[in-house]
């Protein structure tokens, strides 16, 4: 589009036309949308003009299209289009025409934009942005010396900056503001969150079912669990292994990627191949002018690879925001709500902006974010980071490299599916208890292999139950079920339940007795609490420290003789 380069899929929107050549081009108000031919583009004309770039997709009725989507958001009062904008998946940039221009990302920004904070200029690339602003306001915007890599919100060039993904931008005064979160953390039972994404997650894979896709798979836990939603033995599955220079750790994991996934794939008769990437030094030179656009150094051999593959024009089905359904910081951010927190991430600048003051940097970050403690309402902070930053930032980097070949899709990429697998309990995400619990829905096969380089399932089974003690004169315990013995002598039966292991667990509690008629039958007593057999059918989800124990008891309103309460009696405790 500019510079004599081709901005595969770039775009740009600015107060003037571009002098650039092969582009489309969309009026929106006195500004103009310049864009590259090969971008995916709907419009839709109504109280307001819309425009999608990219594509975006609704969970709740996967057969609306673009122009659809955009009709069922003209019209609709702020609050309500933000609480639909949150419900969206894909990778897309919005823009609203209505008195402004107001310009939303998707929920990582996974279609990148940035934005000039003195000009009306947003664009694609960072460079675009800075070519736009010499080409139409005759400003040479200062390039970093050294590698800027998608840290906080920061580009290449001073002033350019990467639109947060829960803010949405103000066209012409570049005023940024938040809209998500927009309403206060509560933290929810597994149960709920587990109800709630599986039925999201079929919704989706029904409509994923009708693109053109390929996956990338190593041993890692969140490509297994993308694979076991597909659940799609001839959805065609890629692996990298680096002919690069390589730390002994780097190496033993793609070592370990390749030796895991062939067994899955050998056993399961999986569509999968192995690919070799270069450095990034052992490209063309073509790719070397295509690689100086980018903010990021990922892959630059992988993104001539898939220009040149069979996959080129497929849709990449990524798993890397997955990693908010564990843990993706040190445990210990979770514990604070302070936000000198940020302090500890600026400390690790890049080389290229050592100059700028820390304090400084904090306070103009937060201000471009819109982020303060009544902002955040309640949300970790951790998982704010993890969201705007390193997906919104970073790894929306990585993505536009290959944009000269395939899209991406990522399953987590809405905000309501973020806000709900980060209310799950911390030691249910430390533990990785979703993930586990996601893949024994969608193939439960998969949870039997490795996880990078641990155990397999039956291993940690195996361990699990050492580390779990059920004891109890009137019960038997067995492969996590409780039952009472027979016959019966008593009507309280009690027994203890310790954790053994070295970390906090969670405990659920299931019974199978699901009688209505006969509430107050049969009850259990966890701890102080008691709760009618029907109430826990669905399982009751407890925490217990390590080392802890917790007393319980199950309480029948009478002795019976007949042996069939015993079975009904039956809890299984995991």
């Amino acid at each position: 589009m500019l510079a004599d380069q081709h901005y595969f899929k770039g775009f740009t929107l600015s107060e003037q036309p571009l002098k650039a050549d092969h582009i489309r081009t969309i009026q929106l108000g006195k500004s103009i949308l310049s864009f590259d031919r090969e971008l995916q583009t709907a419009e839709y004309k109504g109280e307001s003009h819309l425009v999608l770039i990219g594509y975006a997709v609704l969970a709740e009725d996967i057969s609306l299209t673009a122009e659809q989507i955009l009709e069922r958001l003209d019209g609709l009062s702020v609050s309500d289009r933000h609480h639909l904008l949150n419900r969206l998946n894909g990778r897309y940039i919005l823009l609203i025409a209505e008195d402004e221009i107001k310009i939303y990302p998707d929920a990582t920004t996974m279609r990148p934009l940035f934005y000039c904070a003195d000009y009306p200029v947003v664009a694609s690339h960072s460079a675009l942005a800075a070519e736009s602003c010499r080409q139409l306001y005759g400003t040479e915007l200062k390039c970093y010396s050294g590698e800027i890599n998608g840290y906080l919100d920061y580009s290449r060039y001073e002033g350019v900056y990467k639109l947060n993904p829960n803010t949405y931008l103000s066209f012409g005064s570049q005023k940024t503001t938040r809209f998500f979160p927009d309403q206060p953390f509560e933290t929810m039972a597994l149960s709920e969150v587990l109800n709630q994404s599986i039925e999201y997650f079929s919704r989706i894979k029904e409509w994923l079912k009708m693109q053109d896709t390929y996956m990338t798979i190593t041993a890692g836990i969140d490509s297994r669990l993308s694979l076991a939603v597909m659940h799609d033995p001839a959805i065609p599955l890629l692996t990298y292994n680096s002919l690069g220079k390589l730390s002994s750790l780097a190496k033993l994991t793609y070592e370990n990627d390749v030796r895991t996934v062939q067994s899955i794939v050998d056993d399961l008769g999986l569509n999968h191949r192995l690919i070799h990437i270069e450095n990034n030094d052992n490209v063309s030179d073509a790719t070397k002018t295509y690689s100086s656009q980018f903010e990021s150094t990922h892959s630059f051999s992988l993104s001539e690879k898939m220009a040149e593959s069979n996959l080129k024009g497929k849709l990449h089905i990524k798993s890397n925001i997955f990693e908010l359904a564990k843990l993706p910081v040190v445990t210990k951010y979770y514990e604070t709500k302070d936000f000198r927190f940020m302090a500890t991430i600026v400390k690790k600048k890049p080389k290229a902006l050592h100059a700028l003051s820390d304090d400084q940097m904090v306070e103009d970050y937060l201000k471009r974010a819109d982020l303060s403690q009544e902002k955040a309402k309640g949300h970790y902070l951790a998982d704010l980071y993890y969201q705007e930053q390193r997906m919104g930032n970073w790894h929306s980097n990585v993505t536009q490299e290959t944009d000269n070949s395939v899209d991406i899709f990522i399953l987590l990429n809405t905000r309501e599916m973020l806000r709900l697998v980060t209310s799950a309990p911390v030691n249910v995400r430390k533990n990785r208890v979703l993930h586990r619990e996601w893949i024994n829905h969608f193939w439960p096969v998969l949870n039997f292999y490795p996880i990078n380089d641990e155990g397999n399932l039956y291993e940690l089974y195996r361990e699990h139950n050492e580390q779990l003690v059920i004891t109890g004169e009137g019960i038997t315990f067995e492969d996590g079920e409780v039952l009472p013995k027979w016959p019966m002598t008593q009507t309280d039966i009690p027994f203890s339940v310790t954790n053994k292991s070295a970390d906090r667990r969670m405990l659920d509690f299931r019974s199978y007795y699901s009688n209505p008629n006969a509430l107050g039958t049969i009850k259990i007593k966890i701890g102080s609490e008691t709760y009618n057999y029907q109430d826990i059918v669905a399982g009751h989800t407890i925490k217990l420290d390590a080392g802890d124990t917790v007393q319980c008891a199950i309480i029948f309103n009478k002795c019976y003789d007949r042996e069939s309460w015993q079975k009904a009696a039956r809890l299984t405790i995991k």
